[in-house]
């Protein structure tokens, strides 16, 4: 391209091509096969590499790689299919079996068809469904061999890999994540309330905000996905974060000047956990005229509190997340002043703007939000589970805070042993390329990154077919089960 562009104007060779090394850091996940080695060596303000002959240390060496990238690619599509080809085969013949299968309605889900199978069976079956991908071919058809009726329709499938159809019966299956430890799940869900959640539809019937709320507690309510022995965290963020789930335990509670209206205000410093950022957490009163909504302009006596600094997810408890449904306390956190921020922001504050008397609802600080969650996520005491971020959003990052660098950084720090979800509601948002980046700076190292923009807001299906993709996502990890049916 650049050599045609000089030519045709006469000037032959007068041009030189500028790359950015961490591109190829990126696009070769580590393995150093893009570059020279020299150029891997490169660091941020020191000297560019010049080969002596680019054409050849450089040019061909990236069409090389190229090359080589587009096989990869097309193995793992060669995996997926395949191993999609013998699942299928299993799954129809599951669904074919009489008994196997029934309807039943289920309140908010209308009718749900999901299989009988029982115990072990189900369990074997379920895998295929949920982890086809990751199991070769003889994996899948060992669970299968172990799949068995219900007691009201007992029997075998009777299925083995000899009577399969499948192209390629030796394809090389795909790595499992590296961020999915086969056991307990810790997941956060960090939730956006800044003022344009609120204020925006989707549909005529609900705002943004009520529709991720309800879908947050129709994945944690669902047992089968969220077990009994997860963790789990709820962070409302905006001008700062504001921490609702897990309840604070006696004794975490900073301050005593607040009571159930928190008229009075007050605020304290917590000190941030030994592993994250120096992070100062400022309390606050709720604003009496709050010029967002209506909702929650008074504050139960729980959800005045902020929990522990330890406990940025805790034992799911379904209770409270209904609680935290039913009572709007993101609306009342949105329209608070109360929250805690790090010394990213109060750098901004003494640019002169007033985040401690902000309503938390009137800026979207994510990118804060973000680092701060992942920093504490990533603490040693959550090393033994599967660590989860679903980050909702419905807009960019309003600026004065962490930079889109400085995050990117730091999950790239996480070398796969974080999983990030993030999805964008509306179209509001205009940096998606931004959280496609966050995304990849997780799947770069092995970890589950997606970012999903969920743009359509006529109906919920887009977000709908987002936390389906989260639902997946989650029952990677052992212990999870779902429906195997359709509505």
């Amino acid at each position: 391209q650049f050599k045609g562009r000089t030519a045709r104007q006469n000037w032959r060779g007068q041009y030189c091509v500028v790359l950015n090394a961490d591109d190829y850091r990126a696009l070769d996940k580590g393995r150093q096969e893009a570059l020279p080695p020299e150029a891997y060596r490169l660091r941020a303000g020191g000297a560019p590499f010049a080969p002596s002959d680019p054409e050849i240390a450089l040019v061909q060496r990236i069409l090389e790689f190229g090359s080589k990238e587009s096989e990869r690619r097309l193995e793992n599509c060669k995996a997926v299919y395949n191993a999609g080809f013998i699942a299928n085969e299993v799954c129809e013949r599951v669904w074919m079996q009489k008994g196997w299968h029934a309807a039943k309605a289920e309140a908010g889900r209308g009718v749900q068809v999901d299989v009988t199978l029982e115990g072990e069976a189900r369990k074997a079956f379920l895998d295929i469904c949920v982890r086809y991908r990751y199991m070769s071919a003889e994996e899948i058809a060992e669970a299968a061999s172990r799949i068995s009726g219900p007691k009201a329709a007992p029997g075998q499938l009777g299925f083995s890999l000899g009577e399969s159809l499948i192209p390629d019966r030796n394809y090389e299956k795909l790595p499992m994540p590296k961020g999915v430890v086969q056991g307990r799940k810790s997941v956060l869900f960090l939730i956006d309330v800044s003022g344009s959640m609120s204020t925006n539809r989707i549909g005529d019937r609900i705002t943004r905000l009520e529709a991720c709320k309800s879908r947050v507690k129709t994945l944690i309510m669902n047992e089968k996905v969220v077990c009994d022995g997860d963790h789990v965290g709820i962070v409302a963020f905006g001008a700062g974060l504001r921490r609702l789930l897990p309840r604070p335990t006696a004794g975490t509670v900073a301050g005593t000047a607040m009571n159930t209206s928190l008229g009075g205000g007050g605020s304290a410093h917590i000190p941030g956990p030994p592993t994250s950022p120096t992070f100062s957490r400022t309390l606050s009163s709720t604003s009496s005229t709050d010029g967002l909504s209506p909702a929650g302009r008074s504050l139960t006596l729980a959800s005045c509190f902020v929990s522990n600094a330890s406990d940025i997810v805790g034992p799911v408890n379904r209770r409270h997340v209904t609680m935290l449904v039913e009572n709007r306390e993101l609306e009342s956190a949105q329209a608070g002043t109360q929250k805690e921020y790090g010394d990213d922001l109060v750098v901004f504050e003494r640019n002169g703007a007033d985040i401690k008397n902000k309503m938390l609802g009137n800026f979207t600080f994510m990118y804060s939000a973000l680092y701060t969650c992942a920093s504490e996520l990533m603490h040693a005491r959550y090393r033994n589970s599967s660590r989860w971020i679903i980050l909702l959003c419905d807009g960019d990052d309003s600026g004065g805070g962490r930079s889109e660098a400085s995050c990117r950084e730091l999950l790239r720090s996480c070398c796969g042993e974080l999983n990030l979800v993030i999805i964008s509601v509306g179209s509001d948002v205009t940096r998606g390329s931004v959280l496609q980046s966050f995304a990849d700076a997780i799947s770069h190292d092995g970890g589950v990154g997606k970012y999903i923009a969920a743009f359509q807001e006529q109906d919920e299906s887009q977000l709908q077919d987002a936390f389906a993709q989260v639902e997946e996502s989650l029952l990677l990890v052992g212990g999870g089960q779902t429906e195997a049916g359709c509505s």
